[in-house]
């Protein structure tokens, strides 16, 4: 009844480290053809992969684990979904229902840990119950503010017998219908406004809802800046496209503080894209457009003005009024104009920052990574210091191109990489990574040996150091670093143990052959980039 539920909602792919505890719903997989069981090395990377899944698949991710240390290690998925507002149905087997409360054997408590870290936990303690609660999960996983959802099962459980409908269907996804109101509302108080700037997030849109939001971006004169960790939004060589929030030059900081209003499309304004709660400020007039009120429940400031619903239709909305209001109206500004070229200038490569022969400086690999790849590659960005000049320097010229976290979780880059090249086995996938978040799930490298995927790509910029920690030590202990030197691995030989093609590269010059190379491999490839330590800053 439990896998039933996925097959129902057209689930294709599940991710798992096995389990005794829940032994009765593996088995349910032999006979249920639809659904590809992804066995991982390690829960935290089995858990990564299912929430990368469900943001290209565009279906919630599903990861299955075992009780005590099993749900422990796939915990960071799960604080990763809640932030990134992904659906993901956490599966977890349970000790036996007479074991339940007196810490037995990896017991753990599977409904607080849930309800601390994710959206919502159910837990499955009668086996004619097993239908009503998968679609109660589902409906929680995708409903409102989409977010992770725990399903406990006790390990009894699991094995009982239980009548199974012949007609299960999943719970539709309820999506609030456009507000006409507040659309109009919206549109009277930018039309307002002299300086508005626009962030857009993570919430999916169709290619007319981006050709409205560009419209609405021309009547306002409104710079387009990506929420945190959202580069992909929208094409990076679009006329009003300023940028991504907070990593910027203070010139284009500036932008977003001086404006009159702000216009949020598709993502709450958590504490990165609010550059740390900063915006708006008092001054300024907030407008939001949601799929749902549960996006903006938790922000230090509610909008002046919230449009909930479809945004595809809330934007054509507002577009509809803002034009009928500024009929025969020109811009009086050149506000995107002046913005646009900030942003190119700030993305210009610079000379090499580095000048020893035996690193690789960063802006280099950033530059050949831009050239080399189409321009429907998914990259993946793990956390670390390398990451803003990834930000900085790479362009993405397509939506559902980019995968990172906002929650800064390290290890991501590698099973996010590995679950997208499954959902869309027909594009190139390339995951950046240092070493430090390259080591804690380099392991599942041989999960994607085992497939022989190609045109995947693992790229590890190797400084031999915590460079994020290091950059904040320097600028607040200055001259006390320290737990911040990690050595160099050899990856050339445990890539190969894993199963797969490697190259190490610690000069510029032989950087683009080898990446092509590893990008034409007959399997995956690691890419083994030696770069300098003490280039840790994208925007010294």
């Amino acid at each position: 009844m439990v896998v039933e539920a996925l097959v129902a909602r057209g689930i294709t792919r599940a991710f798992c480290v096995p389990g005794e505890s829940y032994l009765g719903v593996l088995d349910a997989f032999v006979d249920r053809h639809e659904i590809e069981l992804v066995t991982c090395r390690h829960e935290g990377g089995a858990g990564f992969m299912a929430e990368a899944h469900a943001r290209v698949s565009g279906h919630p991710g599903v990861v299955l684990v075992t009780r005590g240390p099993g749900l422990t290690n796939a915990s960071i998925a799960i604080h990763v979904a809640r932030q990134d507002s992904t659906p993901l149905i956490v599966i977890a087997g349970q000790v036996p229902t007479q074991s339940l409360g007196r810490e037995a054997f990896q017991e753990v408590d599977h409904e607080a840990l849930g309800l601390i870290l994710g959206k919502s936990a159910f837990s499955i303690r009668d086996p004619g119950d097993a239908e009503a609660v998968m679609q109660a999960a589902l409906a929680s996983a995708e409903g409102g503010r989409p977010g992770p959802v725990l399903v406990s099962i006790p390990e009894d459980v699991a094995e009982a017998q239980a009548r199974l409908h012949p007609r299960l269907t999943a719970a539709p996804m309820v999506i609030p219908a456009e507000a006409a109101a507040d659309a109009r509302r919206a549109a009277k108080l930018l039309h307002l406004r002299r300086r508005v700037v626009t962030i857009l997030g993570c919430a999916p849109m169709s290619p007319r809802g981006v050709d409205d939001l560009t419209q609405l971006a021309r009547l306002l004169d409104s710079p387009i800046f990506s929420a945190w960790r959202r580069l992909d939004v929208v094409d990076n060589r679009h006329s009003a496209y300023a940028g991504g929030i907070p990593w910027m030059p203070p010139e284009l900081r500036q932008t977003l503080l001086a404006a009159d209003a702000l216009l949020v499309v598709g993502t709450r304004l958590d504490d990165m894209t609010s550059l740390h709660h900063q915006l708006p400020t008092d001054t300024q007039a907030l407008v939001q457009v949601v799929p749902h009120p549960e996006w903006v429940a938790t922000q230090h400031r509610a909008p002046d003005v919230l449009v909930a619903g479809r945004q595809d239709d809330a934007v054509a909305a507002i577009v509809r009024h803002l034009g009928s209001l500024r009929l025969g109206r020109i811009p009086i500004t050149t506000a995107a104009a002046t913005a646009r070229r900030a942003h190119v200038a700030s993305t210009q490569e610079p000379g090499a920052s580095t000048n020893d022969e035996k690193t690789v400086d960063l802006v280099r690999v950033v530059g050949e990574l831009r050239q080399s790849l189409p321009s429907d590659a998914l990259v993946t960005c793990d956390a670390g210091a390398f990451a803003g000049y990834l930000h900085r320097y790479f362009e993405w010229r397509q939506p559902g191109t980019f995968l990172g976290t906002s929650a800064g979780a390290m290890g991501y880059a590698v099973p996010a990489a590995i679950a997208a090249k499954l959902a869309d086995p027909s594009r190139t996938v390339v995951a950046v990574a240092g070493d430090g978040g390259f080591a804690m799930t380099m392991a599942e490298v041989a999960s994607a040996a085992r497939r022989s995927l190609t045109g995947l790509v693992f790229v590890v910029l190797d400084n031999g150091v915590y460079g994020s920690i290091r950059a904040h030590q320097r600028a607040r202990y200055p001259g006390r670093e320290i737990a911040i030197e990690q050595g160099r691995l050899d990856l050339r030989h445990i890539a190969r143990g894993l199963g797969v093609q490697s190259a190490r590269v610690a000069d510029a010059d032989a950087l683009r052959v080898a990446l092509r190379s590893a990008l034409t491999a007959n399997g995956p490839a690691v890419l083994h980039v030696i770069t300098d330590p003490d280039q840790i800053d994208a925007w010294a």
